[in-house]
């Protein structure tokens, strides 16, 4: 359905993980997950963006932090409302 990259940083034991990628299931969105618990490269990614929780999700390089649909939605075309981009 999307163009966009999708990579998803997620964690072991992170409900808003879970909720997150069965969203993203639901709505057809391809995505690459990194495990942050499973590779600790991956949080080393994350902090070198400034990031230092799960999940975070990059959508063509633009980081949303947390489970905040609306802001994914838009950013992969589901969704022509603007979300506040205030990070």
């Amino acid at each position: 359905m999307n163009d966009q990259e999708v990579i998803v940083y997620i964690s072991d034991n992170c409900p808003n993980c879970e909720k997150l990628l069965t969203q993203l299931k639901q709505w057809n969105v391809q995505y690459t997950t990194r495990n942050v618990t499973k590779d600790q490269k991956y949080m080393k990614h994350l902090h070198e963006r400034d990031v230092f929780g799960t999940p975070a999700t990059f959508v063509d390089g633009e980081v949303i932090c947390g489970f905040q649909i609306n802001k994914i939605k838009y950013l992969v075309g589901m969704s022509n409302y603007q979300p506040n981009f205030m990070f």
